[in-house]
C-alpha cells in the first residue's frame, strides 16, 4: 500500500471513528497496513494466501461471511491484482451492513506495473461507479482521483444503502 492510500483511509477513520466488525479485503501485509487504524474493533483480514495480517484465507470474490456482517469494509491496493474485481466489489457490498462504511483505494491510470502476484487493472472514478453501483448499492461520500506524489490512485468512501 502506498502512503497516499493510507492517508486517505486514516482521514476517513478520523472523521468517522470506527466501531463494530471491520473486514479488510486483501489484508496480506506486503508494504503497509491499516489494521492499526481500527483499534478497538473486531478486525478480520482476508486474503487468498496466508501471511502477516491474514485471519481468513479466502478469495475476496467469494467471501465466507453472511450478508450484512460488517460495519466497515476496507480494500486498499488489492483490486488491481484481482482476476474478477467486479465479483469482489459485489461481495464487499453484500457483506456490508446497511449504513456501513466502504473504503476502497486502487491505482489509477499511469501507475507503474507491479507484479505481486500479477498486475491486471487500473481504475478511474467512473470504473468505481460501475463496480460499486453508486446510488443503487452505495451512497457516495467521497471520490478522488489524485496523485499526491506517490503515483496516481483512485479513492472511494461510500456508505451501504
Amino acid at each position: 500500500m502506498h502512503p497516499s492510500a493510507r492517508r486517505f483511509i486514516a482521514s476517513v477513520v478520523a472523521e468517522h471513528p470506527p466501531h463494530g466488525r471491520v473486514l479488510e479485503c486483501g489484508s496480506l501485509t506486503v508494504n503497509g497496513r491499516v489494521r492499526d487504524l481500527f483499534d478497538g474493533c473486531h478486525y478480520t483480514g482476508v486474503d487468498y494466501r496466508d501471511g502477516p495480517d491474514v485471519d481468513v484465507v479466502a478469495n475476496c470474490h467469494a467471501l465466507p461471511f453472511p450478508d450484512s456482517s460488517f460495519a466497515w469494509v476496507v480494500c486498499s491496493s488489492m483490486l488491481e491484482h484481482d482476476e474478477r474485481p467486479w465479483l469482489s466489489a459485489a461481495e464487499m457490498v453484500r457483506v456490508l451492513k446497511p449504513g456501513g462504511q466502504l473504503i476502497v483505494t486502487a491505482p489509477g491510470f499511469g501507475w507503474p506495473r507491479h507484479d505481486f502476484p500479477g498486475d491486471l487493472w487500473r481504475f478511474s472514478g467512473e470504473a468505481f461507479g460501475v463496480l460499486f453501483r453508486f446510488g443503487e448499492a452505495v451512497a457516495l461520500e467521497r471520490l478522488e482521483e489524485a496523485d499526491d506524489g506517490d503515483g496516481p490512485d483512485t479513492r472511494l468512501w461510500a456508505k451501504r444503502l
